[in-house]
C-alpha cells in the first residue's frame, strides 16, 4: 500500500501514546478510520463509494484465524452528503438548497447559483480589517503545525510538552494580537478571529483568504456527527474502552 495513502494523528504525553487516529485509503472506493489507544479496541469505520452514495460500516477486527465481522450502518447518499457538505459555506438567512436528487438539472443549476454567490464572501483575497492572530507562543505553534505540517501524513503532538511551556495563564491580550488582514504575511496558513465574533477565517501565503461563518462551521460539525456510521462507531469505542478498564479497576486494592 502507497504511504501517502495514511495519514496519522498521534497525542502522546511524557513519551507515552494516549491515543492514534489513522485515516486510510483502501482502494479508490473505500476509506477507513481508526482510533488506537493503549488497549486497542480493534474496531474501524469504512466508507464504501457506491452508485447512490457511500455505506458506512463498522468492522470488528478480531484475531487473523477468525473472519472480520462487519456491521452496516444504514446509507448515507449522495445527496445528504450535499447538503451536509454546502452547509459549511452558508450564513445564517441564506442557506443552501436542499438537494433531493442529483438528477434533478432544476435543483442542481439552483445550488451551483447558490455556490457561485456564496463564493467571493467565502474565498477573497485578503481586506484592510483587523484580525485578531495567535502571538508566538506554545499554542500558535501547535496551531501551526496542525495546518503546515513538514509531512502532511504523520502528526504527533505532545501534550505534557504543551502544559510544560504554557508556564502560567495567558490573557487575551498576551495570547493575541491584532493586525489588518491584508499585512498578515504566514509562511503557510494562519488562523484569524475577526472583530465581528461570529466570523473567522484562514490566510494562506498565497494572498487567499477563507472565511467561514462559526454558526455554520458548528452546525457542520454536528451535521458529520450525525451521519451514519460516526455515531455507532464512537459509540463502540466508548463500550470498548469501558470494558478494557473494568477489569483493572476491579483488580486494584480496596
Amino acid at each position: 500500500m502507497s504511504k501517502k495513502l495514511v495519514k496519522r494523528m498521534t497525542i502522546v504525553s511524557g513519551g507515552v501514546v494516549l491515543f492514534k487516529v489513522v485515516y486510510r485509503q483502501i482502494t479508490e472506493l473505500e476509506t477507513m478510520l481508526k482510533v488506537h489507544t493503549d488497549k486497542d479496541p480493534s474496531v474501524h469505520l469504512g466508507l464504501v463509494q457506491k452508485e447512490l452514495g457511500f455505506e458506512p460500516h463498522i468492522t470488528y477486527e478480531e484475531t487473523p484465524s477468525q473472519s472480520r465481522a462487519h456491521k452496516t450502518c444504514g446509507f448515507l447518499t449522495n445527496e445528504e452528503f450535499l447538503n451536509n457538505y454546502l452547509v459549511l459555506f452558508s450564513e445564517p438567512g441564506a442557506l443552501p438548497p436542499r438537494i433531493t436528487s442529483v438528477t434533478d438539472k432544476e435543483e442542481m443549476k439552483k445550488m451551483h447559483l447558490w455556490l457561485k454567490a456564496a463564493a467571493p464572501r467565502v474565498l477573497h483575497p485578503p481586506m484592510h480589517r483587523k484580525v485578531m492572530v495567535f502571538k508566538e507562543g506554545p499554542l500558535k505553534e501547535v496551531i501551526m503545525q496542525l495546518l503546515n505540517r513538514g509531512n502532511p501524513y504523520d502528526f504527533t503532538f505532545d501534550v505534557e510538552e504543551f502544559i510544560r511551556r504554557e508556564d502560567e495563564r495567558l490573557t487575551e491580550s498576551e495570547k493575541f494580537d491584532w493586525k489588518f488582514e491584508d499585512e498578515v504575511k504566514p509562511e503557510g496558513l494562519e488562523v484569524g478571529f475577526l472583530e465581528h465574533p461570529s466570523r473567522f477565517v484562514i490566510i494562506s501565503s498565497d494572498a487567499k483568504v477563507v472565511e467561514f461563518n462559526r454558526n455554520s462551521f458548528d452546525r457542520w460539525c454536528h451535521c458529520l456527527e450525525k451521519l451514519p456510521g460516526m455515531k455507532e462507531f464512537f459509540d463502540e469505542l466508548k463500550v470498548r474502552g469501558m470494558r478494557s478498564i473494568g477489569p483493572m479497576r476491579r483488580s486494584e486494592p480496596r
